[in-house]
């Protein structure tokens, strides 16, 4: 963390350096903020979905519910996509899964399933390259390959 304090900087030069330092510090802030902003967002989503949906027959045709499982892993792998990158767009599906998605334009889409484990179901496109796995999600981060493939479908992303 950068701390900015007041100045009695008698030279010009000291003046403008502590302003630059101030602006710098004010958009790191305001960028940080608006990160975070994002993910509490989608955190929001996943709670209210999860709520609405955690029990059987959530959608009146035998869906099965979210189970609570699904929903802690879901919070623990948004929380680890990395500052800067996009958040994805979240779902469920009536098998009870959660599902994040991020589709920055047609035929360029990243998905990624949860469902009662630790096992992540990636499926994308990106022009004519597409393809699906399983990665697994362990700890506080993302798995390289699907950053990776995330960043390559979404293309460059800005800290």
């Amino acid at each position: 963390m950068i701390a900015v304090y007041a100045t009695t900087a008698d030279s010009q030069q000291a003046r403008d350096t502590h302003d630059q330092l101030k602006r710098l510090y004010e958009s790191i802030s305001t960028s940080t903020s608006m990160i975070d902003a994002d993910r509490l967002i989608l955190m929001g989503e996943l709670t209210s979905l999860f709520r609405e949906r955690h029990i059987a027959d959530w959608d009146g045709d035998d869906a099965m519910p979210i189970t609570r499982f699904s929903y802690d892993l879901a919070r623990k792998f948004v929380d680890a996509v990395p500052i800067g990158m996009p958040m994805p767009g979240v779902s469920t599906t009536t098998d009870g899964s959660i599902e994040f998605d991020w589709m920055p334009s047609r035929g360029r889409a990243i998905g990624v399933g949860i469902h009662n484990s630790n096992r992540l179901s990636v499926a994308w496109i990106n022009g004519s390259d597409r393809g699906h796995c399983v990665m697994v999600l362990n700890g506080e981060t993302l798995p390289n390959e699907l950053i990776q493939l995330i960043r390559s479908v979404c293309g460059p992303v800005h800290a």
